[in-house]
């Protein structure tokens, strides 16, 4: 499956500031002692759970972060800053992100309300109800623009530990 036009730009467009990078001898984060926490979603950390990025788009928002001096680890979408009362500031820029859709929702008809409704499961293993998916026979690649936190008017700083004062301490040292 070929992967949408839009999306195959955007990868060659990473891709080709990754050899530019190297070609002018930048160090990538790993190399140049760049230290950080792993990208998450700023909601679910605001509700105290991580939920990480993974794969291309950790990469991504990661050489993102050292491009532009983020410090924090915390990423939304421009809907997300808005449930939680919070705004991007004006003219910050956002970085395009994927996202890969295997499966999707069983909705049916409510015959009491007529409108469209989740079908929900009894969950074998736990004995729970769980929301019923069907598996797609193709993925839907779905794109997404996510700002990160240091961006967002309204929500408090990210608390960084920082390293050296972490080696410092004698109960941490060998």
């Amino acid at each position: 499956m070929a992967l949408p036009e839009k999306i195959q730009q955007q990868r060659n467009e990473l891709v080709q500031q990754v050899i530019k990078d190297i070609q002018s001898g930048k160090p990538f984060f790993w190399d140049s002692g760049y230290i950080s926490k792993r990208p998450r979603n700023l909601l679910k950390s605001l509700q105290g759970k991580d939920q990480y990025y993974n794969g291309i788009n950790n990469i991504r928002l990661i050489l993102a972060a050292k491009h532009f001096g983020f410090e924090d680890s915390r990423w939304t979408t421009f809907k997300q800053a808005q449930e939680l009362g919070a705004k991007i500031q004006k003219g910050a820029k956002g970085i395009h992100i994927e996202y890969w859709q295997y499966a999707k929702p069983i909705m049916e008809i409510n015959p009491n309300t007529k409108k469209k409704e989740q079908v929900y499961v009894i969950d074998e293993e736990t004995g729970k109800k769980v929301p019923a998916y069907v598996k797609l026979d193709y993925p839907i690649v779905k794109n997404y623009v996510v700002f990160n936190a240091s961006q967002v008017e309204g929500i408090e700083k990210e608390e960084l530990k920082n390293i050296t004062k972490l080696s410092q301490n004698k109960s941490l040292s060998r």
